[in-house]
């Protein structure tokens, strides 16, 4: 995966988390992002993260109450596949501190 398809990957998310035209969404719903087949590109998942306002520079949760969704792979093809797993787990709890998941 590439920097590129993984920035696209966070802008189709951005759509599902949109509400539908003529629907207002709820004030106490919590934002919702998708990434796809992350396939241990780290770097390019520390990006998505980053522009979609989850984590800040140090990788510490910045979503609050947000929901990241992990749909697919994050291991497979990608020298830092174990690296992606752990940041997944660690985002994982220090999310859940604050009301957020992952």
């Amino acid at each position: 995966m590439n920097r590129n398809f993984a920035l696209a990957c966070l802008a189709c998310a951005a759509g599902l988390a949109a509400p539908e035209p003529g629907h207002a969404q709820s004030p106490a719903a919590p934002p919702i992002v998708a990434i796809s087949d992350i396939h241990g590109a780290y770097d390019a998942f520390i990006d998505v993260l980053r522009a979609a306002g989850l984590i800040d520079a140090t990788l510490a949760w910045t979503g609050g109450n947000a929901r990241l969704v992990i749909v697919g792979d994050v291991l497979d093809r990608g020298a830092r596949s174990r690296d992606a797993l752990e940041l997944v787990m660690q985002l994982e709890q220090r999310a859940a501190a604050v009301r957020g998941a992952v």
